[in-house]
């Protein structure tokens, strides 16, 4: 981190949701949160492969979005922005399914008894998520902006945009029908 934004002056750096199937609320990744908040330097997440996911599909299609859902939800629970307060988080692709699944979670922290045995987070989850920022690649749909900006809201979307799918799919479309 040091060296892209000192000496290359990169403006952020970026993560995957898991390395090697470990997931940022580690504790051992307390130092580059900590760093990142000193810092005040946009982290943009993008999904990689989950090691929760086994299936024959492309991993890229489901288990991408899954990938930075979980990844952002344990970043959430585990109280990264009490912890770090300044954190600038940017989520691919509309931040995965979570837009959609923040009421479902705070209705299991609404719920007297849910967490049982399991850590309780300290505050309210959407809370904490509207601190998130995301970006557009893949939110061609309606529906889903819309989610993702009544979660985070508008000022937190920022543009992004996985371009080259599409222009990599639309190649590959057309050397079949040469």
């Amino acid at each position: 981190m040091a060296r892209a934004l000192n000496e290359l002056h990169f403006a952020g750096v970026v993560v995957t949701s898991n390395i090697g199937g470990r997931y940022l609320d580690s504790p051992d990744f307390d130092p580059f949160w900590e760093e990142s908040n000193r810092r005040r330097v946009p982290v943009f997440m993008h999904p990689s492969n989950s090691p929760c996911y086994r299936d024959d599909e492309p991993p890229t299609m489901l288990s991408f979005p899954f990938d930075t859902t979980l990844a952002a939800h344990k970043l959430v629970h585990s109280g990264l922005y009490e912890r770090f307060p300044d954190v600038l988080l940017i989520l691919a692709h509309l931040g995965g399914a979570l837009p959609y699944l923040a009421r479902r979670i705070d209705i299991a922290f609404d719920q007297p008894g849910f967490f049982g045995e399991y850590k309780q987070p300290a505050h309210r989850p959407s809370e904490s998520m509207r601190k998130l920022y995301v970006d557009t690649a893949l939110g061609w749909n309606r529906g889903a902006f819309n989610c993702a900006r009544e979660l985070v809201g508008i000022d937190h979307i920022v543009f992004g945009t996985d371009y080259f799918i599409s222009f990599w799919m639309r190649e590959r479309r057309f050397r079949k029908t040469r």
